[in-house]
């Protein structure tokens, strides 16, 4: 594969389309969350069930990230870009028209069909339109705009149903962001010039290449812990509202999703600084805010756990972004996609295992003593990170220098 070369204008342009696309698919995917109590209500589902919407979701968003993390190399960034809004416009409409359980679990599969194909490869559609001239825009796109996206989508949900108590309302909103998503592609440049046979791209790969191996680790390790309280967040956002905040209000559930979700702001803070040292700033964040929500949901306090989570999402931010671009600078244009594709698939498969896990404890533990594990979990990745900075980090080299060592 070779990378086409842009103007300016077409950079910008390309970057700026491809990059709200990217938001878009994954403001869709949050649209549901702060509909769940009144799913549970109307449908009479569990916690197990809300795990079970979850699971759906992550097991579209994995299948694609191992079987299209590539596939773009091959057919171009654009046609997937169109195929990734198409998806998880299918998924909201199933979402809206939803008559009980199994139509809500094929809908939430649809959103993470459309999230899996949208994280390699709109992703690398927004870098290689802006790498030539701001490499850390990229990264920060890559890393924070799902989460931004995750607080668009459950924010305007919970607005909107909470004042039109309709799913048609809620999600005919985001429909129609999807749909204008949609036809703006038709300004988004190709950046793929010269493309990959098909076949090969289409094998399940979650390879990384050479230049790749040292820091891989350590960007799968931040991705996957905090990917997994995020999880967490995004399927219990409404319970912990309604049983520790008491309140039923969607605008409650959508707000705790939305200030554990602000990590696009991690990505400026993370670029003022070195790598080891936003790293470590990131994972203090990180315990904190596990730590901090652990009186604050006891104790009810709803302030208190918006600035949990606020500061979680800071932590997220920051040591996502990070790894992100310690990643990006050791690769070539054909390999952005398959590692960013690579990444990700680590840290949902790992997700995944870990939220089936705390599903289950929701139906035995509180959720302050879930908080009290995901402390320890924070803590046990911190001491790894520190363990990389100090044994690894200096083996990190540019894939210029891998390949001519």
């Amino acid at each position: 594969m070779r990378k086409a070369t842009l103007t300016r204008q077409q950079g910008m342009r390309g970057f700026i389309v491809a990059t709200v696309a990217f938001v878009s698919v994954f403001a869709a995917s949050a649209v549901p969350v702060p509909l769940y109590s009144a799913y549970q209500a109307q449908f009479g589902l569990s916690n197990m069930d809300l795990t079970i919407m979850l699971l759906a979701y992550l097991a579209g968003v994995i299948s694609m990230l191992l079987v299209f993390g590539r596939v773009s190399n091959a057919v171009g960034r654009k046609p997937i870009v169109r195929i990734a809004l198409a998806s998880s416009l299918i998924g909201c409409v199933l979402l809206m028209l939803a008559d009980g359980a199994p139509m809500l679990y094929t809908g939430r599969l649809f959103q993470g069909i459309a999230c899996g194909i949208g994280m390699g490869n709109v992703a690398s559609s927004a870098i290689d339109c802006i790498a030539e001239f701001h490499l850390s825009w990229g990264s920060i796109v890559s890393a924070t705009c799902p989460q931004l996206g995750l607080l668009v989508g459950s924010l305007g949900s919970g607005l909107i149903y909470g004042i039109v108590p309709s799913y048609a309302a809620s999600y005919g909103f985001i429909i129609a962001v999807l749909a204008a998503s949609l036809v703006s592609t038709v300004a988004l440049p190709e950046t793929v010039e010269e493309k990959d046979p098909l076949g090969p791209t289409l094998k399940p790969n979650a390879a990384v290449p050479p230049a790749a191996k040292v820091v891989f680790p350590l960007a799968a390790v931040v991705y996957s812990t905090t990917w997994t309280v995020g999880s967490f967040f995004q399927s219990y956002s409404a319970p912990i509202a309604t049983v520790n905040l008491h309140t039923d209000s969607t605008l409650v559930a959508a707000l705790i999703l939305s200030f554990a979700s602000l990590t696009v702001l991690g990505g400026p803070i993370a670029s003022r600084f070195r790598a080891r040292t936003s790293l470590l700033i990131g994972m203090g964040c990180f315990i904190s805010s596990n730590a901090m929500l652990i009186p604050f949901v006891s104790m009810g306090s709803m302030p208190g756990a918006f600035f949990a989570c606020l500061v979680f999402s800071l932590s997220m931010g920051i040591g996502t972004s990070t790894t992100l671009r310690l990643l990006l600078r050791t690769a070539t244009a054909a390999e952005t996609a398959p590692i960013v594709s690579a990444v990700n698939l680590a840290a949902y498969v790992f997700s995944t295992i870990m939220n089936t896990g705390a599903g289950a404890l929701t139906e035995v533990l509180d959720f302050p003593t879930i908080f009290v594990i995901f402390t320890v979990f924070a803590v046990a990745t911190t001491a790894y990170v520190v363990f990389f900075i100090t044994r690894h980090y200096d083996q990190i080299k540019p894939a210029s220098q891998e390949a001519g060592a």
